[in-house]
């Protein structure tokens, strides 16, 4: 092959490689000249293409500044009244729990209202309840003076006097005191000494109820399960009046 036609060839091929790479730019520049149309007429522009990224070392670029801590609950946030205590939950009746005449549970009932505490006398009840809404102090078993501390037992009723009989109560005038609820031995023991001392039984008398549940005397009545407490109670109510009107 002569030098002529192989120069010739070269150049033949160089011209379509040149031709070819100007079609496909022709190509990409209508398309890019269809797609703008389209966005003129549609109200949107196609954005352009990211640069490429810079090669070699990249400049510092400014950080953000830490986000603030967020700011303190102030009192009045925090507790709804300024006094830096948290306010207390109260029930569907608007009153807070309290131990005198709610159950130690914390718990509500279906109504939504503290569970009462068992054994609470009306009396002691409607008393705090008076008091939880904004009434008169409460005054009940709770604010009376505690008794010295001692053994942990009751003190036993005093014994009768020798010779094994015992004297007669004086005269006592009206109703004994009766209170509404006696369902524990440290109630009845209480309420016993108060006929005994107000004249209203004798300390035999008690000995001789208590025998009737298996006890030797009314100290005894300490391991009673609370039903013969209760009808122990009935007896010495019983007792009391037996007296007055004998």
């Amino acid at each position: 092959m002569s030098d002529s036609t192989h120069t010739i060839r070269v150049k033949a091929s160089i011209d379509c490689t040149l031709f070819r790479e100007l079609g496909e730019k022709l190509i990409n520049l209508a398309d890019e000249m269809e797609a703008k149309a389209m966005d003129a007429a549609s109200g949107t522009t196609t954005p352009a293409a990211a640069p490429p990224p810079p090669t070699g070392a990249q400049p510092d670029l400014p950080t953000a500044p830490p986000p603030e801590p967020p700011a303190a609950a102030s009192p009045d946030t925090a507790t709804g009244d300024g006094t830096g205590e948290a306010l207390p939950e109260l029930d569907a009746n608007g009153v807070p729990w309290d131990e005198r005449i709610h159950s130690s549970s914390h718990k509500k009932t279906a109504n939504g209202v503290w569970a009462r505490r068992r054994n609470t006398p009306d009396e002691t009840f409607d008393a705090v309840m008076n008091e939880l809404k904004g009434g008169a102090p409460a005054t009940g078993p709770d604010d009376a003076v505690a008794p010295p501390a001692g053994t942990g037992q009751p003190d036993a009723p005093a014994p009768p006097p020798p010779g094994g009989q015992a004297t007669a109560p004086p005269p006592p005038t009206g109703e004994a005191p009766v209170p509404a609820v006696v369902c524990t031995f440290e109630q009845l023991a209480e309420n016993v000494t108060a006929q005994v001392n107000a004249g209203y039984m004798t300390d035999a008398q008690a000995d001789a109820i208590a025998q009737k549940y298996g006890a030797t005397n009314l100290l005894g009545m300490v391991t009673a399960p609370p039903g013969s407490i209760a009808n122990a109670w009935d007896d010495v109510q019983a007792q009391c009046r037996a007296n007055i009107q004998g």
